[in-house]
């Protein structure tokens, strides 16, 4: 479960502590970048159903990349990806909530705009790769439907829970948007 949590490569390598050390400060960084070069670098490289990228599908990039790439799609620094950003997505909500109210846009609003904007970059990609798994199965043979690619794909998407939240908080961002561009156009 280790090796699953942590990626086959980074357990492979025998990473010294200072490394790991790295890897976590690093965190801090790729938390603002990694919705957008998660999305980015999932046009460059072809996806697998396994979390970790295979030798084949990395042929033709650089190293850095490759690790990189890795790197992106290892399950626990994903989930520390994410808690960070949770939590960075919950000190600018605070900081909103206590600057004074202006009928112009602040660098808060800008900042949470960028956030969600990621966010939503992240729950597209998830749903692009479950079009890209359904169409390659139906190439296959493996399944035989005749239904919409989009609306199964949709439909799988929202049968997670996790799925659910997601959509649930960017509708609602949506919402909050919407509402303040009306406030500041009638103003």
């Amino acid at each position: 479960m280790n090796r699953k949590w942590r990626g086959r490569f980074l357990m492979k390598k025998g990473l010294s502590k200072w490394t790991w050390f790295f890897l976590h400060v690093w965190c801090l960084f790729d938390m603002v970048l990694a919705p957008i070069a998660f999305y980015f670098m999932s046009y460059l490289a072809p996806m697998s159903d396994t979390p970790e990228l295979s030798q084949i599908e990395l042929q033709g990039y650089s190293p850095f990349a490759a690790q990189y790439l890795k790197y992106l799609k290892t399950p626990y620094f994903i989930f520390v990806r994410d808690a960070l950003s949770y939590l960075a997505l919950l000190v600018l909500h605070c900081a909103i909530c206590l600057a004074p109210s202006s009928l112009a846009f602040s660098g808060l609003e800008w900042s949470i705009l960028v956030f969600f904007m990621g966010r939503s970059l992240v729950e597209f990609g998830q749903i692009r790769l479950i079009v890209k798994r359904i169409k390659e199965r139906r190439k296959s043979g493996q399944d035989k439907t005749d239904s919409n690619i989009v609306q199964k794909a949709l439909s799988s998407y929202i049968g997670d829970r996790w799925n659910k939240l997601d959509v649930i908080s960017v509708l609602i961002y949506l919402v909050i948007l919407i509402l303040r561009l009306t406030t500041w156009i009638k103003n």
